[in-house]
């Protein structure tokens, strides 16, 4: 049991101040959360030599989780980092070293965490059971194109995206962590194949919104629109367009 911190009643903003040096390594890592009443910025935790990224809150507001880098990127060590909102308790959750940790998600029972490792030319989606401790690769592909871990659907299934090398994303899936580990790319349910630049589902989970337009690395430029569909796939509808204005997320 993670001990319970009784929270105030003014709404705060957690952010991550990182400093390097001149080669990019890593130096320090705050994560400070801003007081929106009072205007008060408090530093929760301060390490040295590591980057925190990624960060996360818990649905209960009262933990932290961060990607960590530790040392220079040749011989770095990535971690998971968990820290209550006093800055105490601090632990290390999960720790690869030399493979990219990235992409977090963390689902909203608090059960599950989902993240990336890319390394050795393969790319993995590992899941991390809170209660357990128990860490498990759910999905693994060669490194020919990225997976991108997205947002939770519910607190079992994830939306992943399949992005081409130079190119937007063009395949949402979604992963159902109740099918076990060692999954394949065939297992996942397609939820969309085609054009888009972003999407995000409703809050109560029964609807997909996606946002199209020119994008890319030569600018954001209209036409773009918004469509919506069910959340698990099927036919989509406009929702809104404009000719002029690039609707990038």
């Amino acid at each position: 049991m993670l001990p319970a911190l009784t929270l105030g009643k003014h709404s705060n903003v957690v952010y991550t101040s990182n400093q390097v040096d001149s080669n990019f390594n890593p130096l320090s890592g705050s994560l400070k959360r801003y007081d929106t009443v009072t205007k008060q910025t408090t530093t929760i935790i301060t390490l040295a030599h590591e980057n925190l990224n990624g960060v996360q809150l818990s649905t209960n507001g009262q933990w932290i989780v961060s990607q960590t880098q530790v040392g220079s990127s040749s011989s770095a060590v990535y971690m998971l980092q968990l820290v209550r909102m006093d800055g105490r308790y601090l632990q290390t959750l999960f720790c690869s070293k030399q493979a990219f940790l990235g992409g977090l998600q963390w689902s909203t029972d608090q059960k599950l965490m989902v993240f990336s490792l890319i390394g050795n030319n393969t790319q993995n989606v590992e899941l991390l059971n809170t209660t357990s401790g128990v860490v498990q690769t759910e999905l693994s592909v060669p490194k020919t194109s990225e997976i991108n871990v997205k947002t939770w659907l519910d607190t079992k299934r994830i939306y992943l995206t399949n992005t081409q090398t130079d190119q937007p994303p063009n395949i949402i899936y979604i992963l159902d962590t109740r099918k076990g580990p060692n999954q394949h790319l065939s297992d996942l349910q397609t939820v969309f194949n085609g054009s888009f630049n972003d999407f995000d589902s409703s809050y109560n989970g029964t609807q997909l919104f996606l946002t199209s337009c020119a994008c890319g690395q030569g600018g954001d430029i209209g036409p773009s629109s918004i469509t919506v569909q069910p959340a698990t796939g099927g036919q989509s509808q406009s929702v809104y367009s404009n000719s002029n204005h690039a609707i990038t997320n």
